[in-house]
């Protein structure tokens, strides 16, 4: 056995399962589902001490891909000079801020280091999400799967391996996202345009994109914080004469961005 298994057989000996203690919100088609996880800070309290413990740092860059960034985790034992290096793939909207890079650089960091030592938490909600997908919801979160492979450095000569962690298409969102709107939320939205006579979808869809600043395909791109806050102005428009005047007088001021201003 290598030295870097032992210390890792060293350390999962001592690390306890981490506590969730998060609650996320998940809205399918059918319902929302109510999920706990532990986020990174959550993994890092438990595990930090212990890793220093038994001669493991940590480190993580980003590179390119053929045009794709892709996260490197890497776990290495100080005293062998060994490695496991865990790939993340960080796919981005087409129009993405730097709080969305941030969020799934956090996101990336907490799922490659456990699956590189084996941490658990209290809980399976992986297990819960896939039942949720074989009873046919539609996820909502990235696709893609970290993959862990074993190099080796200072002269181990160790051969490569590869595995992969299946990720389930539903997931708690990733650490700093807003949860996401629920179907009851839809159904008070709906009904107040419906009380101030928008009645058209397409209507719908262009007072909500321009009261929260930005394109909706469908009530379901609404954060939770976003609904609740258009459910209470479409609540005050039905007090108003001009419900709809009332409506737009709320939408926020917006310089164009760089492709308004050129075109």
């Amino acid at each position: 056995m290598s030295e870097f298994d032992k210390a890792l057989a060293a350390f999962q000996a001592e690390m306890p399962v981490i506590e969730k203690s998060k609650t996320a919100l998940i809205t399918t088609d059918k319902a929302t589902q109510r999920y706990k996880y532990a986020d990174l800070a959550d993994v890092m309290r438990v595990a930090q001490p212990l890793l220093t413990k038994h001669g493991f740092v940590h480190t993580g860059k980003i590179r390119s891909v053929d045009g794709r960034m892709i996260l490197d985790v890497a776990l290495v034992h100080v005293e062998s000079g060994e490695r496991e290096v865990s790939e993340f793939p960080l796919i981005l909207p087409e129009r993405w801020r730097p709080q969305i890079l941030g969020s799934l650089l956090t996101y990336g960091r907490r799922y490659c280091i456990c699956v590189m030592t084996g941490i658990v938490a209290e809980t399976d909600d992986d297990a819960a999400a896939a039942e949720a997908e074989a009873a046919g919801n539609r996820g909502t979160a990235q696709r893609d799967a970290p993959t862990r492979r074993r190099a080796s450095t200072g002269g181990t000569g160790r051969t490569s391996t590869q595995r992969e962690r299946a990720r389930p298409d539903e997931e708690p969102p990733l650490p700093g996202e807003p949860e996401p709107s629920s179907s009851a939320q839809h159904g008070r939205l709906a009904a107040h345009f419906g009380e101030i006579g928008v009645t058209e979808r397409d209507e719908r869809l262009r007072l909500c994109s321009a009261l929260v600043g930005r394109p909706l395909e469908s009530a379901k791109d609404l954060s939770m914080a976003e609904a609740s806050r258009l459910i209470d102005l479409t609540g005050q428009a039905k007090n108003q004469p001009e419900p709809r005047a009332f409506l737009l007088d709320q939408v926020p001021d917006k310089p164009p961005d760089e492709g308004e201003r050129d075109g």
